[in-house]
């Protein structure tokens, strides 16, 4: 049953407002001793508002089978308080801490185990205010704990946008370098010259950071420098040759040993004209770079800056406020131009050689076709003469134009192109013509083809 507003005030001894009720007949007191006055009666809201008050409210709803707690709202901060349906046995377990709590506050003689009880009430309100405070502390701390989990959280999920991040730079960097390498044999001496100061620059300035070189395993055996060959047979094998340890990226840097080979206006060669093989005198180096050390600042001369960018970016002799990072994108730029400029070289000269081509072989060509025209001149002014002997001009007429078609065809081979065999006269073993793919009839001895029927 509900508990009237002046229950609390029952169960730590103070009288109650009524003061129109008789006082229950106290017991005499002893000769010695005067009767101790009564005391003063305390209105109900000003016991609720004090220290015991407080918890003899919780102790009340406790009693109706509620429980307080307290919970900060995260909007505000603000601490408020809530009520629930107490958990079972929490109304038992209370009213018998105050129980026994007065128990022993009664056997040391305060009015015996009955008044022990009366004042076990108030030790038992004490302990819910307790109770209560605690959960007030409770809530606080869960927030301030919910609060810390999320930073934490974000932090976190900053970090790994970072490292995603970074990855993906150092990715596209790599990307760079290979798209780089496969058109090396197109970059002059210059450049790659130039290429290889910027990449060296660029190893100093991972390892000025923390950077480490790493040691790649190639064949079994941990090298400083693999060329790139070898380095791409070996993560064939085993791809965690392309990771750095955990925290780390791994950075690949090129350059290429230009030692013993040279450049001959078009592409790389060794001593004996022979083309070279870039990817075997390409070196590849591999620096684990700390994740966290890439935004450190540093200052760095405006000239160092430019020769990682690859262009004049910066005033050469002043300093700037730089990182690793920033580094980076600047070198993955060199890298990004170079390409594009060697490819760029490779269009001109695929364009210049389409050009001059067409101008040779078409030189060829009207040569041919000027020699089969004379041919066929020569075939038709013979014909029109009186008593002309027809099957020799036309035999004439095919040898004139084999000899067209032969001197055209060696021309073209000469050239460097691969010319279609022509036949303008039933070759020696010919027995039959058959469709090509071409569309046209070729002379075959029905096992080798002989040449197109002209």
């Amino acid at each position: 049953m509900p508990i009237p507003d002046d229950a609390a005030n029952s169960l730590v001894g103070v009288p109650s407002q009524d003061q129109s009720q008789p006082a229950p007949q106290q017991a005499a007191a002893p000769p010695a001793q005067a009767a101790a006055p009564a005391a003063p009666a305390v209105p109900a809201h000003v016991l609720q508002d004090n220290v015991i008050g407080k918890g003899v409210k919780a102790l009340a709803r406790l009693v109706h089978g509620q429980e307080t707690n307290y919970q900060v709202n995260p909007q505000t901060g603000e601490t408020v308080e809530t009520t629930a349906p107490a958990k079972p046995g929490a109304v038992f377990r209370n009213i018998l801490l105050g129980a026994l709590v007065g128990g022993a506050v009664g056997s040391e003689g305060h009015g015996g185990f009955l008044g022990g009880v009366a004042r076990g009430g108030a030790a038992s309100a004490a302990q819910s205010q307790q109770q209560d405070s605690q959960r007030r502390q409770q809530a606080q701390q869960q927030f301030d704990n919910q609060i810390k989990a999320k930073q934490e959280q974000r932090e976190t999920s900053d970090a790994d946008q970072k490292r995603l991040l970074y990855s993906a730079q150092i990715a596209h960097q790599n990307v760079l370098t290979v798209g780089l390498q496969s058109e090396a044999h197109r970059l002059d001496q210059e450049t790659l010259e130039k290429h290889n100061a910027a990449a060296r620059e660029y190893e100093k300035t991972l390892t000025d950071a923390g950077g480490v070189r790493a040691k790649l395993t190639v064949d079994g055996k941990p090298k400083d420098v693999v060329n790139a060959s070898d380095f791409m047979a070996a993560y064939v094998k085993d791809q965690s040759i392309g990771k750095g340890p955990d925290g780390f990226q791994r950075h690949f840097i090129l350059t290429n040993d230009l030692s013993e080979i040279k450049f001959n206006g078009e592409h790389w060669v060794r001593d004996d004209g022979s083309p070279a093989d870039m990817d075997n005198h390409a070196q590849i180096i591999a620096v684990d770079m700390p994740v966290n050390n890439m935004r450190t600042h540093h200052m760095s001369q405006g000239s160092r800056l430019n020769k990682l960018a690859g262009e004049k970016l910066f005033d050469d002799d002043k300093m700037y406020d730089t990182t690793p990072e920033a580094d980076a994108g600047l070198y993955s730029m060199r890298l990004k131009n170079e390409g594009e400029a060697a490819r760029a070289a490779h269009q001109r000269e695929f364009a210049n050689r389409t050009q001059e081509n067409s101008k040779k072989f078409g030189q060829i060509e009207a040569k041919m076709r000027e020699g089969l025209a004379k041919a066929e001149h020569k075939y038709f002014t013979a014909i029109q003469k009186p008593n002309s002997d027809k099957d020799e001009a036309l035999a004439t007429l095919n040898f004139e134009k084999q000899q067209a078609q032969d001197q055209y065809e060696g021309a073209i081979k000469t050239a460097g192109g691969t010319p279609q065999h022509s036949v303008y006269s039933k070759p020696a073993g010919a027995t039959m013509k058959v469709p090509g793919s071409d569309g046209k009839l070729h002379w075959s001895d029905g096992k080798t083809d002989l040449g197109v029927a002209l």
